[in-house]
């Protein structure tokens, strides 16, 4: 909900007493007895947020141009572009060529896994080089190819977990990373956001700590917006309870109030809530489950609660559209678990943010306009399966290989209760092999 906030000019006039004579001072002839100024109201300030969501398969955009949505999320594997000094963007442009149609905004996660020769973490002085190198060319092509309204990239995905960073995690190491990418991209497009990886809350370190680390390594000046990942654990939005909670935003701004950094806004780069299945055992995350009505209700209140009260708060990027829709992630992955709603008082089903969306916006004519229906998971979009080319299914299988290994080195390590571990994989679309035959496409 928005708030008219009127904007009143007024004229004073200071008379500092035995400054002037009386004697040399006389009232104006020419004006009125009073003078009034005319009381000026711009209505509703501008939206500071932006809806959005993490998409898996590119060819589901167009459902968030119907949705109302203008953000979205994809994500760039480096691997997949390659170290350099030649790059190979088809990769990253079945992405944007699904997206631009779509929505004006576009957000692109750069992640692993890193090309071989690479170190993971990013470390070395030669390998910090080919990262600026990297970005400035992804940063180039993009504006130069594709010129979206708005494009921002997001270095690296919570870093304050190990095996997302791959090493134990290191503060002062990822802002050398965050410091080369902002460079990069600054170099190649300087109308591009940058945006620091959104944090797991909690962590094998700490994001508050973790934060005020980035800070005192010199991180102030390399980023635009802060990344944050604010799940909702099991609980509404505007409570904090348990070790999960949307309003962990909040204290994470305070650290940047502590670093006087409080003129950048935050960017919730993925959110949401799990809706729980009893064919599934989600372990440390079980605690997280809510029912299917909760999750929708919980998605339409954060998305009101950050307009009401969160100046700061710039796009929102639900967690997730349609990662149920593809295969490399397994039916119990918690990642899937996200159902559709029904709309109260009608029989109609919508995909979930559908249905969040227009409680608290109207279509153009007022009416809830239905649209595909929805499938379970943290996903808003289910019962259609992605078709995948060759080199597209081996991209996504080896990064989802190499994380799934990670993460069990790392599940005996990791005692904190209802973290939400994200992992990254490469968004597939439609490709044409140059002979007019569609590789790739919906079932």
């Amino acid at each position: 909900m928005r708030h008219s906030i009127p904007l009143v000019f007024a004229l004073a006039v200071v008379v500092i007493f035995g400054a002037v004579s009386p004697a040399t001072w006389a009232a104006p002839t020419d004006l009125p007895p009073r003078v009034f100024l005319p009381l000026v109201s711009v209505g509703p300030p501008p939206p500071h947020l932006g809806y959005g969501a993490n998409i898996a398969a590119a060819d589901h955009a167009a459902l968030l141009s119907n949705m109302g949505f203008d953000w979205a999320k994809g994500f760039i594997s480096w691997d997949a572009v390659g170290a350099g000094p030649s790059y190979n963007w088809v990769h990253v442009d079945n992405q944007l060529r699904q997206f631009k149609p779509h929505v004006p905004n576009i957000l692109l996660r750069i992640n692993g896994p890193m090309p071989p020769g690479i170190g993971n973490p990013i470390r070395s002085p030669s390998d910090l080089a080919a990262f600026r190198a990297f970005t400035q060319a992804l940063a180039r092509h993009v504006r130069q190819a594709w010129n979206p309204a708005s494009i921002a990239y997001e270095i690296l995905n919570e870093p304050n977990l190990n095996y997302e960073w791959g090493a134990a995690p290191d503060p002062a190491g990822y802002v050398a990373v965050l410091r080369a990418g902002y460079e990069g991209i600054k170099a190649g497009d300087a109308k591009a956001w940058v945006v620091s990886a959104g944090l797991a809350t909690g962590g094998h370190y700490d994001d508050l700590a973790f934060i005020r680390a980035m800070y005192r390594a010199g991180a102030k000046p390399y980023f635009d917006a802060l990344g944050s990942h604010p799940y909702g654990g099991s609980g509404p939005p505007d409570r904090k309870q348990g070790p999960v909670y949307f309003r962990r935003a909040e204290e994470q701004r305070q650290v940047m109030l502590e670093f006087g950094d409080g003129a950048k806004p935050i960017w919730a780069t993925e959110f949401g809530w799990i809706v729980g299945t009893p064919a599934c055992d989600f372990g440390y995350h079980e605690w997280m489950e809510v029912t299917e009505a909760q999750q929708a209700d919980y998605l339409a209140a954060a998305f009101r609660y950050a307009d009401r009260f969160w100046p700061w708060m710039g796009p929102m990027f639900i967690f997730n559209l349609d990662f149920a829709t593809v295969p490399w992630y397994a039916y119990c992955e918690q990642m899937r678990r996200s159902r559709r709603r029904r709309v109260e008082g009608t029989s109609q089903t919508l995909p979930l943010a559908v249905g969040l969306f227009l409680s608290s916006r109207e279509t153009q004519d007022g009416e809830a306009r239905p649209a595909p229906s929805g499938q379970q998971g943290n996903c808003l979009l289910r019962g259609k399966q992605a078709v995948l080319s060759r080199d597209d299914r081996n991209i996504s299988e080896q990064a989802n290989v190499g994380r799934g290994q990670q993460r069990q080195r790392a599940a005996d390590q990791y005692e904190e209760v209802g973290q939400d571990h994200q992992q990254a994989v490469a968004p597939i679309t439609r490709v044409d092999d140059g002979e007019g035959h569609d590789l790739q496409g919906i079932e």
